[in-house]
């Protein structure tokens, strides 16, 4: 006589990880674009640059003779943003592009079943959140930028989480 063993079923994919890992794509496929662009234009023309620096501080002029001038030192601080991440745009474009690949390949090693991808995905959480001050000096970051990041990222990490008892070593 033969010993009868259980054999215990694969569990099967859960709904709500496989809709995460489809938000993450989107995410980071159409996210994938603008460091892609970012890094063949290269450094923008003098000109260019200074258009757009000139709308954001006509933005704050007219926030600032509303009587917003919060917002107004918020456009102030997008102007001098644009000017430093332009200073650095061929860098900048491709430690973003390497980031996005990141949290792309933290979705599918999840949708897969490996748990090393939610670690890897806090990880790629925290890179986009603090990769902005690589190139950008703090006081010209507007507070509400990595506020917002912060939120989006750990609410994504708090559903991630929800699914860990799938996903195995």
């Amino acid at each position: 006589m033969e010993p009868v063993t259980l054999e215990e079923a694969p569990q099967k994919r859960p709904n709500f990880l496989l809709v995460l890992c489809i938000l993450t794509f989107v995410s980071t496929g159409l996210g994938i674009f603008t460091p892609i662009f970012q890094m063949i234009r290269g450094t923008r023309p003098a000109a260019d640059l200074q258009r757009d620096v000139d709308a954001l501080m006509m933005a704050a002029e007219k926030m600032r003779d509303a009587g917003m001038s919060s917002l107004a030192h918020v456009y102030e601080q997008l102007a001098e943003m644009t000017i430093e991440i332009n200073a650095h745009a061929m860098l900048a474009g491709l430690i973003s592009f390497v980031i996005i690949l990141m949290g792309a390949a933290a979705a599918i090693m999840m949708l897969k079943g490996k748990k090393i991808g939610f670690h890897l995905y806090i990880g790629y959480s925290l890179l986009q959140l603090i990769s902005t001050y690589f190139f950008v000096s703090a006081e010209n970051v507007p507070l509400l930028i990595p506020i917002i990041g912060a939120i989006i990222s750990g609410v994504f990490i708090l559903m991630y989480s929800r699914n860990l008892h799938w996903m195995n070593k």
